[in-house]
């Protein structure tokens, strides 16, 4: 059923304002709401953000079962797998996001972008950040806010998710790194070394999402801590965003690309 149109009406314009506010340019604001929309409607793309999902909760939960939940409550200082919580939700979301904008929405709609688009072009990552933050991100550290309101009130609470939206953003930054493709649009092509590289990639995360943590805890407690941590994420976002930008991307995307191992013939024109 239809909504009611005073309802639609409201809807547009907060959708506007909303949209004004947070991508100002028209093409910008359409690759925003492209990438959006692929994350909640498309079937497979939820699924994966759902797997993703259901692996951070469950090393969240493999965090907490160790927490002393009355200490912290009683003195409201919280300990490094309290905060470790966190990072490990929006890190594996923000993962299984990374291999979403790799995989194409629909094969047969692929032809509409590789005939408009323009070479290079690099404006569409600035719009697949926001997306990927506001649509992924923020609900994952809005959705761990309650608990740590509950343990350790309303400041430190705030302060935590402040300092976890900045590592979600530079954590993003780092994740987008020699990403050269039109995300969901290029055939997907699966890493024949994700055998071999996939624990790596593991161990490097539960190592990060720990060592984050302990930034985290010398931070709440210190304000001196909190700026270094802050120029600390300043400069490792500086660096991954100039090594971005000086990557070298290809005369043409191919939005056909085949396996190492496969041989092309050559027979089309």
């Amino acid at each position: 059923p239809r909504p009611a149109p005073v309802t639609r009406r409201r809807s547009r314009l907060a959708t506007a304002i909303s949209m004004t506010m947070i991508v100002r340019d028209a093409t910008a604001r359409a690759r925003f709401s492209f990438a959006v929309a692929v994350l909640w409607r498309s079937n497979v793309h939820r699924l994966t953000l759902a797997c993703a999902g259901a692996a951070g909760l469950a090393m969240c939960l493999i965090a907490l079962s160790g927490i002393d939940v009355g200490s912290v409550s009683r003195t409201g200082v919280a300990s490094q797998r309290l905060l470790a919580v966190q990072p490990l939700f929006f890190g594996a979301l923000l993962a299984g996001f990374r291999h979403t904008i790799r995989v194409p929405v629909e094969l047969r709609a692929g032809w509409g972008f590789e005939l408009a688009w323009r070479e290079p072009d690099r404006a569409f990552l600035p719009a697949l950040r926001r997306a990927a933050i506001l649509a992924v991100a923020l609900p994952a550290i809005v959705g761990t806010l309650p608990l740590f309101v509950f343990l350790m009130g309303w400041p430190l609470a705030l302060a935590h998710a402040a300092l976890g939206l900045a590592g979600a953003i530079v954590l993003l930054e780092i994740m987008l790194i020699g990403y050269t493709k039109v995300p969901f649009t290029c055939d997907y092509v699966p890493n024949e070394n994700m055998k071999a590289l996939g624990p790596l990639f593991v161990i490097a995360f539960l190592i990060g999402a720990t060592v984050f943590a302990r930034m985290e805890r010398a931070a709440l407690a210190d304000p001196g801590e909190t700026v270094r941590l802050l120029v600390l994420l300043a400069i490792v976002f500086a660096a991954c965003r100039t090594v971005s930008v000086r990557t070298r991307r290809p005369a043409l995307v191919d939005f056909h690309e085949a396996p190492v191992t496969t041989q092309r013939l050559g027979l089309h024109t």
